[in-house]
């Protein structure tokens, strides 16, 4: 038996990388490698093979990948940007790479006054600091553990398993101003993609770019408006339409928040449902209208819904690490099996209820009291699902079953670079022992989901506003 509830970018290069680096640990003794001066057996092997699988390093056109070779700075400043992930078209150019030097220029990754010349041998001490600012670390002030070097940016990397610097004699020595060749830079390369692939990604509670409007005048600034809201706990907005009257804002702009608050509700239901009513104050001066937006979770005050909010993302943020560390200890790099092991843990702590007020309807009662109804599913799993770095929302709309049809909410995931549809409900049927979960509704095309599924609105105009 199916519920049916009332409920009010992209492919991670980094996961790729990596899912390549570990398939290229299992090359055989006997296998040859793309380049004609790289064999199998040699220290530099794997590595080298990785970067070449992944599109990174390409050789000379006589076959030849000349590890030994020094490293210039334009060879460096591409295999390390690509391998931090950074979106750069750089194919096609005349001067190949001139697109990385200037993405990196653009972005803060480096400058035009300290870069060396493209075809310079950088150091290893060059190379450290644009490692680090490549992948955003943060510079790491602990104490060195190399003997011949206190450089900031080598023992943040030391910290971070990427370099390892040469033992002798029991002390470690790091050689700042010697230069790197091209199979030592391979391997730090390969270092940093398996670092990068298991750091947290960025949580998305808040879509890129989301700043809160001054004045609303269209539908997507009031989403941004109640969103902003939501997550910051501003329960209180105050805008001006100067030069205008009562009766025209009226009949002009609140019509727009109204459309907008349930698009709102659906692109960030984890958040933006715990206030999911609202009250307007507009006041006229004889020239400006001054509008006040307060929200509300209706029987609950805006301070409860904060309180409730919190509850969840603090529970929600444990669960997601619980979660990760699961990832890591098998091996599982990509989205889908992040979001797999998401609707596990939704679909084996929560038990579907509908109860007289609206918790039912929210992440708080799952991670509280382990029951909801199709809201609550789905926001409680979007929440895990954003805190994750995931884009995804909610879509409501009805939903068809073989005991008939009904209100229903359900999840739309950009899950490694495809777009798929989820119903953590439906995967939780009734009757099901308590760790029961099927996978029947989990990643499906929009086709395929479809058949049963109807969304109450076009979920496309606005996907891009999640970034």
């Amino acid at each position: 038996m199916r519920h049916m509830g009332y409920s009010a970018a992209r492919l991670r290069l980094i996961a790729l990388l990596l899912s390549l680096c570990l398939w290229c640990t299992l090359l055989t003794a006997g296998a040859s490698a793309a380049f004609t001066d790289v064999q199998a057996g040699t220290w530099f092997y794997e590595d080298i093979s990785v970067l070449q699988t992944a599109g990174i390093v390409h050789g000379y056109p006589d076959g030849s990948f000349r590890p030994g070779n020094p490293v210039s700075c334009a060879e460096a400043m591409k295999m390390i940007l690509m391998a931090a992930g950074h979106p750069i078209a750089g194919d096609g150019e005349q001067v190949w790479f001139a697109p990385y030097f200037a993405y990196a220029v653009a972005h803060g990754i480096t400058d035009t006054d300290t870069v060396p010349d493209p075809g310079t041998a950088i150091t290893r001490d060059w190379t450290a600091e644009l490692i680090v600012r490549a992948m955003g670390l943060t510079p790491d002030a602990a104490e060195s553990p190399f003997a011949d070097s206190g450089n900031l940016y080598a023992v943040t990397l030391y910290r971070a398993g990427i370099i390892r610097g040469e033992v002798i004699d029991g002390q470690t020595y790091y050689r700042g101003a010697r230069t790197l060749n091209r199979a030592e830079l391979a391997a730090i390369v390969v270092r940093m993609m398996q670092v990068e692939a298991l750091r947290p990604a960025p949580e998305r509670l808040l879509p890129p770019d989301c700043a809160m409007p001054e004045t609303p005048t269209t539908v997507e600034e009031f989403v941004q408006m109640l969103i902003c809201m939501a997550v910051s706990g501003a329960d209180e907005q105050t805008f001006v339409y100067h030069g205008t009257d009562m009766e025209a804002v009226k009949a002009r702009y609140l019509p727009l928040l109204n459309e907008a608050y349930p698009i709102a509700i659906d692109l960030c239901r984890e958040t933006v449902v715990y206030y999911h009513a609202y009250s307007l104050n507009l006041a006229y001066d004889g020239r400006d209208v001054t509008v006040t937006l307060k929200l509300s979770g209706g029987d609950y005050s805006a301070v409860d819904c904060r309180q409730m909010l919190d509850f969840s993302l603090m529970h929600a943020r444990a669960v997601v690490e619980e979660i990760r560390a699961a990832c890591r200890a098998a091996g599982e790099t990509t989205e889908r099996q992040f979001a797999r092991r998401c609707l596990e843990w939704v679909a084996t702590h929560c038990q579907y209820a509908e109860r007289d007020d609206m918790l039912d309807q929210y992440a708080y009662a799952v991670f509280r009291d382990g029951s909801a109804v199709c809201s609550g599913y789905t926001a409680a799993y979007n929440l895990l699902l954003k805190l994750g770095g995931v884009k995804c929302m909610s879509m409501t709309g009805v939903a068809e079953s073989s005991v008939g049809s009904g209100p229903h909410a359900w999840t739309i995931a950009e899950l490694d670079g495809e777009t798929v549809w989820i119903d953590a409900t439906w995967c939780d049927p009734v009757g099901l022992p308590e760790d029961g979960v099927v996978y029947t509704y989990f990643a499906l095309d929009e086709a395929t989901f479809a058949e049963n599924h109807t969304p109450a609105w076009d979920y496309t105009a606005y996907w891009a506003m999640l970034g």
